[in-house]
């Protein structure tokens, strides 16, 4: 009789530890209700993002699926491929960003890990001897739960969240990173394209005057020299546009790297800006709140987490656990209620991990005041060479070239009426011509610098509608 009673009593001892130990274990090992709301925000964002395919939030973007479909319609010639429209598709294609959005995802997979407490242990241990005995059966049944203080669960979610964080904000400057290189890569295909165009003229020109010098030499009017100087000057020019048209290559196979097709593949011409892009007004000290500061200020918050932690290794860690014996006679002493503690004995390893967390710390506050001097220096050069830029493009459009343009007329007016001969006229056109490249070149190097403020400042280069528009806009401050 007291062998059923024992047997019988084991599966309400179960019962009554798992009852017992559950929302004590509950109690302790529960986390922050603050860090698990920041966790189910950045989560929903993220499955937001995933859901859409977009790159980053708060962009003022087309959907990626629309942005995608515009761009292939510009890619087969429907429609103009503007700088809008080629960020757009860089934005909603390139794998890189991709990856940055899933190590953001895994980041945030940790936290449910490091603040959920260790399964509990269900241990049986059996009295074999007692089976063939005439004593009652004997078996011991045993249930431990670890579980540790709110505080170091908290501290151990504030890490992983951090963390998070941290990769959120790569992602965003990834992205901001992409917006600039694809603006930069759009305008020198542009700048390529007008200077082989600005090349096919010159050349067209150049041509007429060698055929006239020709036919002036063939009648005994000229002299040879004229005719090889045109010739000459050809020559130069067809070797200019060779490299030319090398260097659209160039630049046409890394725009089709970052739209994710092969590097061979051809693009419909490019929609120009026009005008120069807008200067920002100076700051005396420019804004801050950039993604890779960001970034470095959540690894200082992990940092600092990770250090109290370390401070706290000096606590024992507990386990409870609930324990049946049917080696008892009595029922009252079957069950039985335990703990037990860790014994923190080891000091040195402990110091020592106080001080290699406090190390790191100390390596990423520098790195966060490192970052923080560097950003005001980066956004002023990059304010101070648009504006300098924008004013050698003023001088050279309103000064130099109507100069040489007048130049140019007035050495073909001279040669016309044999008043001057063909050097005087090449000489003139070539300067010309040097001053047509040289704003071509000052146009586009204004908007690449425009990208670089955009990017120091932690912009997105379509940040107004003036730049979306490629409109001229601002002035100089």
């Amino acid at each position: 009789m007291k062998t059923n009673t024992s047997r019988s009593y084991a599966p309400s001892a179960l019962l009554l530890s798992a009852t017992l130990s559950l929302p004590l274990c509950a109690l302790l090992g529960c986390a922050d209700a603050h860090l698990r709301a920041r966790h189910r925000t950045r989560l929903s964002e993220l499955n937001t993002q995933q859901t859409q395919q977009t790159q980053q939030p708060h962009t003022p973007l087309k959907e990626p699926q629309q942005a995608l479909a515009s761009l292939e319609r510009a890619l087969e010639g429907k429609e103009p491929l503007t700088r809008a429209l080629l960020i757009q598709g860089v934005l909603a294609s390139h794998p890189s960003l991709h990856a940055s959005r899933r190590g953001w995802a895994k980041a945030l997979a940790r936290y449910p890990q490091v603040t959920a407490l260790p399964d509990p242990t269900l241990t049986l241990e059996s009295a074999p001897f007692t089976l063939a005995s005439a004593h009652p059966y004997g078996q011991i049944v045993r249930l431990t739960q670890r579980i540790f203080h709110p505080k170091t669960m908290n501290l151990k979610g504030a890490v992983s969240l951090a963390q998070a964080e941290a990769r959120r904000e790569e992602l965003v400057e990834r992205t901001i990173s992409l917006s600039a290189l694809a603006s930069t890569l759009f305008d020198e295909c542009v700048l390529v394209g007008r200077l082989i165009t600005l090349n096919r003229e010159h050349a067209a020109l150049v041509e007429q005057l060698h055929s006239s010098a020709e036919a002036s030499y063939q009648v005994g009017g000229g002299a040879q020299r004229a005719s090889l100087s045109a010739e000459l000057e050809r020559a130069e020019l067809e070797r200019e546009r060779n490299a030319l048209i090398a260097r659209e290559g160039r630049a046409l196979a890394e725009l089709n790297g970052l739209l994710n097709r092969p590097a061979s593949a051809s693009l419909p011409p490019l929609s120009p800006p026009v005008g120069l892009p807008p200067l920002p007004a100076r700051a005396k000290e420019w804004q801050r709140d950039l993604p890779a500061l960001r970034s470095a200020e959540q690894e200082v918050s992990a940092q600092k987490s990770s250090l109290a932690l370390a401070q706290r290794a000096h606590l024992p860690d507990l386990s409870v656990g609930l324990t049946y014996s049917s080696m008892w006679t009595q029922p009252a002493h079957q069950l039985m209620v335990g703990a037990s503690l860790t014994l923190p004995v080891q000091r040195e390893a402990k110091r020592a991990k106080i001080t290699e967390e406090t190390a790191a710390l100390a390596q990423a506050e520098a790195r966060l005041e490192a970052l923080s001097s560097s950003a005001d220096v980066s956004a002023q050069r990059a304010w101070v060479a648009l504006r300098e830029v924008r004013q050698e493009a003023q001088i050279i459009s309103e000064q130099l070239l109507p100069t040489a343009r007048r130049l140019a007329q007035e050495a073909e007016s001279a040669y016309v009426s044999a008043r001057g001969g063909l050097a005087d006229v090449l000489a003139a056109l070539r300067q010309l011509k040097r001053l047509e490249r040289t704003e071509a070149e000052v146009q586009a190097r204004a908007w690449q610098r425009y990208a670089t403020l955009q990017r120091a400042l932690g912009h997105l280069t379509l940040a107004d509608k003036a730049v979306r528009e490629g409109v001229r806009s601002g002035g100089d401050s």
